[in-house]
C-alpha cells in the first residue's frame, strides 16, 4: 500500500467546533499543529495568541492528534466560545502508520503529524504549521506574501541556529546555511503534494530515523533541499530572550526544556510572556505543571540554580538528574508497537 492511501484511510475528521461563517472575515489562513494529550494545553495556548493579535483574520485551526480526552474537547469547546475569528478540527490519527519508524524517547509520535497534513488538507492552498510550543505575538497578514513569493518553492522557514545548523548540515551532508528549523513551516501544498514530499520523507525516516537528531526536522531537510523559501528570525524566533526585541518578533518558539508552563521554569520573563496568553485561554485558572521526570529538563535546571549562586538548591538537582539519568539509561528510544 503506499503512504497516502494509507494515510486517508487511518486519519478521520472526528470533531468539529465552529461559533462564525469565514465569510464574515475578509482573510482566511489554514493553520496546522500536531498535539496530544500532553500538549494541549500548550497548543490552546498557541491558538489563542493566534486569534487575539489577529482578529480581522479567520482561521481555519486543525489539530492532529493520536487521542484525545473529554476533557480537552471541553477546553476547545470554551475556546471557540470565547474568540469567535476561527473555527477547530480535530483529526485523530491512527499510529498504525508510523508503525515501523524509529521514535527517540524525547519526541512523540505528534511531531511527525505535520508530514501528513498536506495529505488530509489537499483541496486548501497553503497551510501555516505551528509546533504546539509558540505564540504569536503579533499581526500576521503578511503570510499572504511570502505564500505569493515561494514560486518555485515548496516551503518557507526560518535557518535553525548556527551551532545546530553546522552540526546537522555536516551530518546530513548539506550546506549549513540551508538547514532549517521545521516549528513554523508556510507550506504550499499543492506544490508539496506534486512532489510528493510525504512519501519522501517517509522514505527517508524508514531508512534513517534511527540515527536522526532531530527525526523529522532532518528527514524534512533532506527532502526539501532547494525548496526552500528562507524567512526572517522574526518568523520562528527562539533561544535567547530580549525585551527589546519582542515588538519585531511575531513567533516566539519555547524551543528548549523546561517548557513555560512548568512550576520551575527557568526564565521567568519567557514564562510570563507565554503566560500572558495561557491567561487568555481556558488554561488561565490551570495550575502550571509539576516536575517531568526527564534528565535532561533536570540537569539544565540544576545547571541554572548553579549559575546564580543556589548552590543547595543546585546540588538537589544535581541528585535527581544523577537518579533520573541512572533510571533512563538503556532506554533511548522505541518502535510504536500498536500490536
Amino acid at each position: 500500500m503506499d503512504i497516502e492511501r494509507k494515510i486517508l484511510e487511518n486519519v478521520r475528521l472526528t470533531h468539529h467546533f465552529y461559533r462564525k461563517d469565514e465569510k464574515q472575515f475578509n482573510r482566511k489562513i489554514v493553520v496546522g499543529f500536531g498535539s496530544n494529550e500532553k500538549f494541549l494545553r500548550p497548543t490552546v495556548t498557541a491558538i489563542t495568541s493566534l486569534v487575539v493579535n489577529n482578529k480581522e483574520t479567520f482561521f481555519v485551526v486543525n489539530i492532529f492528534v493520536d487521542k484525545i480526552s473529554n476533557e480537552g474537547l471541553s477546553k476547545l469547546n470554551q475556546l471557540i466560545n470565547m474568540y469567535g475569528n476561527f473555527e477547530i478540527k480535530i483529526y485523530t490519527v491512527n499510529p498504525t502508520i508510523f508503525d515501523k519508524i524509529y521514535i527517540r524517547s524525547q519526541f512523540t509520535i505528534a511531531a511527525y503529524f505535520r508530514i501528513i497534513m498536506p495529505i488530509i488538507l489537499s483541496d486548501e492552498d497553503f497551510i501555516l504549521y505551528m509546533d504546539s510550543d509558540v505564540v504569536c505575538l503579533k499581526e500576521i497578514s503578511e503570510v499572504f506574501n511570502i505564500r505569493f513569493n515561494l514560486k518555485n518553492k515548496i516551503v518557507a522557514a526560518i535557518n535553525d541556529i548556527e551551532a545546530t545548523s553546522e552540526k546537522q548540515g555536516l551530518f546530513l551532508n548539506i550546506p549549513k546555511k540551508d538547514y532549517f528549523n521545521s516549528g513554523i513551516l508556510i507550506i504550499d501544498i499543492k506544490a508539496w503534494n506534486d512532489y510528493n514530499i510525504t512519501q519522501s520523507v517517509f522514505e527517508i525516516l524508514l531508512q534513517k530515523s534511527s540515527i536522526f537528531n532531530f527525526p523529522d526536522q532532518d528527514a524534512l531537510n533532506l527532502a526539501l533541499h532547494g525548496k526552500v523559501y528562507y524567512l526572517g528570525r522574526k518568523w520562528n524566533y527562539f533561544n535567547d530572550f530580549k525585551k527589546s526585541l519582542l515588538g519585531e518578533i511575531i513567533f516566539y518558539h519555547f524551543a528548549n526544556n523546561p517548557k513555560p508552563w512548568k512550576s520551575w521554569y527557568a526564565n521567568t520573563d519567557k514564562q510570563k510572556l507565554y503566560l500572558k496568553y495561557e491567561k487568555m485561554s481556558p488554561f488561565k485558572k490551570t495550575p502550571l505543571e509539576k516536575l517531568q521526570k526527564d534528565y535532561r529538563i533536570a540537569r539544565k535546571h540544576m545547571r541554572m540554580l548553579l549559575k546564580k549562586g543556589k548552590i543547595l538548591s543546585g546540588i538537589k538537582w544535581l541528585i535527581i538528574y544523577r537518579k533520573l539519568k541512572k533510571k533512563e539509561a538503556g532506554h533511548d528510544g522505541f518502535r510504536v508497537n500498536t500490536d
